[in-house]
């Protein structure tokens, strides 16, 4: 059952629906209470109350992995209709996002759904019902058990069971059991019941199909469980706990750093602004071209390393926070006024990116460079305010004599496929001039020529007015006479 079969969905359902939030979440803490074995009496009895009104046991999952869990109770639910028995079902509650601050104040956060495993009675015989198993782990030389109890059963304690070894009630023996169930008589009573011994000990021939069913439950329970306890932070709930610039260390079994959540983007691109105001920017390209290692994968090295608490990572400062936030802004608006079918594949990305305040750390290298466009943004104001403003050169087929600079160049492809040059130019005048080159001698950056062109057009980007040029000829320049 999903979030839409639910019958307090919809219009005046809203504090409805609010309390069975509230009721999962204190399901949820009070079953973890239990399995720690710190739950008192009164403690239990509200769990199964609020169970009961959530009709099975209460699990939180990472969200992503719900769509796998559906498909489990799908496979479980056909095997279970196989045997004649009634399927287990898995209903979707709220979705909530929690967030943990770790070492070096990073933020991380993680959305996590409410799942409810319906409670199921699985009868063996006119008065008795399966309530659970415990799965024995004869390795080592203290076997060990694992106590597994059946959804709609948090009322029984089976406390006592907990590391029980494979003795059989019924028949006082103790096997080398891999397993043995826990069967609540007509009585009340609850005993640890040898698989080969069910059928004498109940006294009918149905129990060997009910174990196999509560087997069927007992393992979804174990699949969502899994998922639970594999969901970083352990599962549980979230709380900041003070030490210093490292509120919280990073612990193992939170599981993969890369995959604990996502992370607000202006803190991760403090951590880039960090490095690249000590280092310099480095893209990948220039990575692969022997520049040193990018500024995108040291600065996540360096968030991992902060969250884990260790004492040798350089914060970043106040600054580099506010710089982050500035960038972020100047990107959606840069990105914003471009229209959709104009953007690359990068700049699709990237906008998808910016419609949030978040990031996970497989796009952070997608993210990393808006710190490098909010540099050159600031470098152009910056000429802007102290040098002249560039103007359209000449008029569209005129041909015109200049004596250029070269501030950049890039080497790439035409569109049709031909390698060319693209040079950025400044005049004498400071006007910004582009020619798209396929000529096999190069201009070198940096470097000042005579060059003759002609007007294809005239643009503006970026607030700056430039020219393009065609069919050039170009020399170096000569110093002039004394």
């Amino acid at each position: 059952m999903g979030k839409g079969d639910d019958p307090n969905c919809g219009a005046g359902a809203g504090a409805a629906a609010m309390s069975i939030t509230d009721d999962a979440h204190e399901a949820f803490r009070l079953r973890q209470l239990v399995e720690a074995g710190a739950a008192n009496d009164s403690q239990r009895r509200d769990l199964a109350a609020a169970e009961r009104r959530l009709g099975g046991r209460v699990f939180r999952v990472p969200s992503h992995q719900v769509a796998d869990l559906r498909k489990l109770v799908e496979k479980t639910g056909k095997a279970a209709l196989r045997m004649g028995a009634e399927p287990a079902m898995l209903r979707e509650l709220d979705t909530v996002a929690e967030a943990a601050e770790l070492g070096g104040g990073v933020k991380v956060a993680r959305d996590f759904t409410y799942l409810v495993v319906a409670n199921s009675d699985v009868h063996a015989g006119e008065g008795w019902r399966f309530v659970g198993s415990l799965i024995h782990d004869l390795r080592g030389d203290e076997p060990t058990s694992k106590l597994r109890q059946l959804p709609g059963t948090s009322e029984i304690n089976l406390s006592r069971f907990e590391g029980s070894d494979g003795r059989c009630e019924h028949c006082n023996l103790n096997r080398r059991r891999l397993d043995t169930f826990l069967v609540q008589g007509p009585d009340g009573e609850v005993r640890q019941v040898g698989r080969s011994c069910l059928n004498e000990y109940i006294g009918s021939d149905t129990p060997e199909k009910a174990a196999k069913h509560a087997e069927l439950i007992l393992g979804l329970v174990d699949k969502v469980d899994t998922a639970t306890r594999s969901g970083g932070w352990g599962g549980g709930p979230i709380y900041t706990t003070g030490r210093g610039d490292h509120p919280r260390g990073w612990e193992k079994h939170w599981g993969d750093p890369e995959e604990v959540g996502t992370f607000e983007s202006a803190q991760f691109l403090a951590f880039v602004a960090s490095h690249a105001r000590r280092e310099g920017f480095i893209t990948r390209r220039k990575e692969l071209d022997g520049a040193g290692r990018a500024t995108a994968t040291v600065a996540r090295e360096s968030l991992f390393k902060a969250m884990r608490g260790e004492d040798d990572v350089p914060l970043p400062e106040t600054d580099d926070h506010q710089y982050a936030k500035d960038a972020l802004e100047f990107a959606r608006e840069r990105i914003a006024a471009k229209p959709s079918h104009m953007r690359s594949d990068y700049e699709l990305r990237l906008s998808h990116l910016l419609s949030g305040d978040r990031v996970s750390p497989q796009d952070f290298a997608v993210l990393a460079p808006a710190i490098d466009g909010w540099r050159r943004e600031l470098e152009r104001r910056e000429k802007a305010a102290s040098g002249p403003v560039s103007k359209h050169v000449g008029k569209p087929k005129e041909r015109l004599d200049l004596r250029v600079t070269v501030e950049r160049k890039f080497h790439g492809q035409s569109a049709s496929g031909f390698d060319q040059v693209q040079y950025h130019l400044r005049d004498s005048e400071g006007n910004k001039l582009i020619w798209y080159s396929g000529a096999s001698a190069e201009m070198q950056q940096g470097g000042t020529y005579d060059l003759r062109g002609t007007v294809k057009r005239h643009e503006t980007k970026r607030d700056e007015d430039r020219t393009v040029l065609t069919n050039c000829r170009f020399e170096e320049a000569q110093p002039a006479a004394a």
